[in-house]
């Protein structure tokens, strides 16, 4: 009879680890759970993670120079220790399965709380912490890291610093009642806070994110007068994304940056329903009062 393969085993079979080598840059991880459940195994996620970091460790002596993680949709609750043996890492995706095929099969995600290390992964570009459960986020010296997702967790506090090359930040679906003053310092091209239903406050230097191009609001706290006057501060701004409104078309020219053409619901929202149209018309009224727009016909 033969033996019963471990959890190991099948994994490495499944994911073809065996072909990996030195010149290897990218490995995908994610989903671990679907992958055992196509050979027909169910495991834990004790089991799982433990799996993983004998993955990782094996990974670590095959192919160090790793340029590319994806560890998404395993159930972690927290990031393994040997992620950090990957200095050249330059992407970590800590949240859903970049793969869609997995993604779609299951809705997979992880659930960490905490990420006190990843500072350490000085050559990071690219970072994803989507779905997880962290409630504080401290990202600073990463001084090649372009791009910074850590959407629907549970985050209050958001702290960035010695970020030089951060275009994209995507903190929608959190508890934030604020950004950090300094963020105006960040040469931010794409903006999201969206779903922050206690922001309630911008600070001052918003208005200096100058190269600003995309920014989403909406399904918050924030004052309504206040906040356009600062955001059409924004010099570089083209596309203005608010929930569930759509108030571009009406914005006066002379109150908007050059070259703002597009303020809207995102494609991928669903359709307002009519009694959102109606909010739309009493908005509409409000704006034009303080001389943000044209004129209504």
């Amino acid at each position: 009879m033969p033996e019963e393969k471990s959890v190991y085993s099948i994994l490495e079979d499944v994911l073809e680890l065996k072909s990996v080598t030195r010149e290897t840059e990218t490995v995908d991880l994610s989903c671990l759970p679907i992958h055992l459940a196509w050979t027909g195994m169910d495991c834990d996620r004790e089991e799982i993670e433990e799996t993983l970091v004998e993955l990782l460790g094996y990974l670590s002596k095959r192919a160090p120079n790793l340029k590319g993680i994806d560890i998404g949709g395993n159930g972690l609750k927290k990031v393994p220790e040997e992620i950090y043996n990957f200095q050249s890492l330059e992407k970590l995706n800590l949240g859903p399965a970049l793969s869609w095929r997995s993604f779609i099969l299951a809705r997979l995600y992880n659930q960490i709380e905490e990420v006190p290390r990843i500072n350490e992964l000085t050559n990071l570009q690219w970072l994803r912490l989507d779905y997880n459960n962290l409630t504080t986020l401290e990202t600073k010296d990463l001084e090649y890291l372009t791009y910074l997702s850590a959407q629907k967790n549970q985050l209050t506090n958001v702290e960035l610093k010695n970020l030089p090359k951060l275009r994209v930040v995507d903190l929608a679906g959190n508890k934030l009642t604020s950004l950090q003053d300094n963020i105006g310092e960040f040469p931010i091209q794409n903006l999201s806070v969206s779903f922050n239903p206690k922001l309630s406050y911008l600070p001052k230097s918003f208005s200096n994110l100058k190269s600003l191009r995309q920014l989403e609001l909406g399904v918050n706290n924030l004052p309504l007068e206040k906040t356009l006057e600062q955001v059409c501060e924004c010099s570089n701004l083209k596309k203005l994304l608010i929930y569930p409104l759509s108030i571009g078309s009406k914005l006066s020219k002379s109150k908007c940056p050059p070259n703002f053409f597009d303020c809207r619901i995102p494609e991928w929202e669903d359709i307002p329903t009519w009694e959102e149209f109606k909010t739309f018309n009493e908005v509409l009224i409000r704006l034009n009062y303080l001389g943000l727009l044209e004129h209504l016909s």
